[in-house]
């Protein structure tokens, strides 16, 4: 299939088609630049600029020059353009943005194939810490304190 530009691709979903309740795997490139409203797996995911995605993305690469909200899995490289708007839960194993871009919700990377989204993270308050230590600088030592 093509968009008109001469690019050819395995999926495409055209500015004016709206595309909802699909679960779709495909192997290569999808390029959406309607709407689409469902899941999708992919090897590359292109998101036009006035297009938008919802639901859930499984795919190696990513580019995003519109909006995608609920859930993206990206295992390679998400980039999103300065036009681009990610909303909601984002795992990607690497990331580069554009001035511009929106960024929302929660994103985890992973090191070397490892989700560090699921490694057990040490509880721990900023504000108890931060007490602790500005009184740790105003509480002064008396002659028989020791410094440890």
């Amino acid at each position: 299939m093509s968009d008109g530009n001469n690019k050819s691709y395995e999926f495409y979903v055209g500015e004016k088609t709206s595309l909802e309740g699909a679960a779709l795997e495909i192997e290569g490139t999808a390029k959406i630049d309607g709407r689409f409203s469902g899941n999708i797996t992919v090897n590359h995911l292109i998101i036009g600029t006035d297009a938008a995605v919802i639901g859930h993305a499984t795919c190696k690469s990513a580019d995003v020059e519109g909006v995608i909200e609920d859930r993206l899995d990206v295992s390679g490289k998400l980039m999103v353009r300065s036009t681009g708007r990610v909303k909601g839960q984002v795992n990607y194993g690497s990331i580069q943005t554009e001035e511009g871009a929106t960024l929302l919700g929660e994103f985890h990377t992973s090191v070397d194939g490892v989700d560090m989204s699921s490694k057990p993270r040490p509880e721990v308050s900023r504000l108890d810490n931060l007490s602790s230590a500005f009184d740790t600088i105003q509480s002064p030592k008396t002659d028989g304190e020791s410094s440890n």
